[in-house]
């Protein structure tokens, strides 16, 4: 599992960061106001929830360690998922 990424913004894209660690490049999900905060050429240190499905491996980041766990707070009650999780945490303190 991944718990954290510390590297290099390389580019942004909506709510999207890509960020490149020891040169391989993690697509990493996130709140707008955090996407706004890391301009890409930046250093950034993020936690990160590593979240799995049969389908899809996803990576959620965060600024705080707090916000990560509110996140998996969320996601843990029945009918919220991980995008649903993202949204009230971008629209809630």
């Amino acid at each position: 599992m991944i718990g954290s990424l510390r590297g290099e913004v390389l580019d942004r894209s909506g709510a999207e960061l890509l960020v490149e660690v020891a040169g391989l490049g993690y697509r990493v999900q996130v709140t707008p106001d955090v996407a706004m905060s890391m301009p890409p050429g930046e250093s950034v240190f993020l936690h990160v929830h590593h979240h799995r499905r049969e389908d899809a491996e996803v990576l959620y980041g965060f600024a705080s360690l707090e916000d990560r766990r509110v996140f998996e707070t969320l996601i843990g009650t029945h009918g919220v998922g991980p995008a649903l999780g993202l949204a009230i945490l971008s629209v809630h303190d």
